[in-house]
C-alpha cells in the first residue's frame, strides 16, 4: 500500500506538471521475477520508470529492465531504495538510477553519525536499512516528546498516553541529523527535504 500510494502521488503530480503517464503496473512484493509487469511497461515505450516501493523489489526490477526491453530507460525511486543494500544488489546495472530521500549529503551531523554507527556496529549506515538516518531522528523526536510529558513519582515513571499524543502532534521544528521534523494535528510528521541522488561510480551522489 505504501508503494502504490506513493506512485499514485507521483502520477498525479507528474500529470499536473504536464507529463504523460503511459503505464501504471503493480508488482507482488517478495518475488524474484518481474518480467511480466516490466514487459507491459516496455510495450508503452516510456522514457522513465518510477517505483514507489523498497530496495528488495527495486533491485529485481533494475536487474531485469534490459532483458525486458527497457535499456536506457531512467529508473527513479523514493527513499525506499536509497542505501547500500540496493547498490550491492544491482552492481553496474544501478548506474544512473535516481532516488529522492530526506538524507542531506555530507553534512557534519550525518558524517558524525555514520562514523559512530560504523564504530558501534561494524557496518556502514544504510546497509541494513534505507531508513537508518530517519529512524534515528524519529526515535530522537519521540524521546523529546516523552521527556516533555513524563511524570516521575518515587521510582515509577508515568507517560500519560493522551499527553504524549498531544506532544507528538504538536511537535514543531525538531532538529534531527537528517532534517527538521514538524508534525500536524492528525499525527502526520514531515521532515525537511527531499534531496535527489543518482548512482554514479557505484555510489549515491547528489543529482
Amino acid at each position: 500500500d505504501y508503494g502504490q500510494g506513493l506512485a499514485k502521488v507521483v502520477e498525479e503530480n507528474f500529470k499536473a506538471l504536464g507529463g504523460e503517464v503511459v503505464a501504471f503496473e503493480a508488482v507482488t512484493p517478495g518475488e524474484s521475477d518481474y518480467s511480466a509487469p516490466l514487459a507491459a511497461v516496455a510495450s508503452a515505450k516510456p522514457e522513465a520508470l518510477y517505483f514507489g516501493g523498497y530496495n528488495a523489489e527495486a533491485s529485481v526490477l533494475v536487474n531485469q529492465m534490459e532483458a525486458a526491453g527497457l535499456a536506457g530507460v531512467v529508473f527513479f525511486g523514493g527513499d525506499g531504495i536509497y542505501g547500500k543494500d540496493f547498490l550491492a544488489k544491482v552492481g553496474d546495472k544501478g548506474e544512473g538510477v535516481y532516488s529522492a530521500t530526506l538524507v542531506p549529503p555530507g553534512t557534519d551531523p550525518i558524517l558524525k553519525f555514520n562514523k559512530a554507527y560504523m564504530d558501534a556496529t561494524g557496518t556502514e549506515a544504510g546497509v541494513l536499512s534505507a531508513y537508518t538516518w530517519n529512524s534515528y531522528d524519529a526515535v530522537g523526536a519521540l524521546i523529546k516528546a516523552i521527556n516533555s510529558v513524563a511524570i516521575v513519582e518515587g521510582e515509577t515513571l508515568y507517560i500519560p498516553r493522551g499527553a504524549l499524543v498531544a506532544a507528538v502532534r504538536g511537535m514543531k521544528d525538531y532538529q534531527g541529523i537528517a532534517g527538521v521534523i514538524t508534525c500536524k494535528e492528525n499525527g502526520e510528521c514531515n521532515a525537511s527535504g527531499p534531496v535527489f541522488y543518482i548512482v554514479k561510480g557505484g555510489d549515491w551522489v547528489p543529482a
